[in-house]
């Protein structure tokens, strides 16, 4: 740590260490380079998206119940840091068989709505 020396540091204030002390204790605590703060504060905070937990395809069979699919979408999302946009990416690729046929027929490309 460049500055310290033992004309600017205060020997009481320090609880009597020497420069040197206080250096070697720093050294101890963060390293021999320090925090890199202004590459911490540069970061993205946006949590990242994850994959912990997975999405059942949804098939669209009487069997199924679509309010429950959804709620458990719903909770996989969150978990996994998926933001609303990249939902609205994610749900054509889990939903499989007739219920994708009909909703990629009825695009506004297919001019059916």
């Amino acid at each position: 740590m460049e500055g310290l020396n033992d004309k600017n540091i205060n020997n009481n204030a320090i609880g009597g260490m020497t420069a040197a002390q206080l250096q070697t204790v720093l050294n101890a605590v963060l390293g021999m380079d320090g925090i890199n703060l202004p590459r911490l504060l540069a970061r993205d905070p946006t949590p990242r998206e994850l994959s912990l937990v997975k999405v059942e395809p949804f098939k669209g069979t009487e069997a199924e119940d679509p309010y429950e699919w959804m709620k458990s979408f719903e909770n996989a999302a969150r978990a996994n840091n998926w933001t609303p946009f990249r939902c609205v990416e994610i749900i054509p690729g889990v939903n499989v068989g007739s219920v994708r046929r009909t909703r990629v027929n009825d695009t506004p490309e297919s001019g059916k709505q």
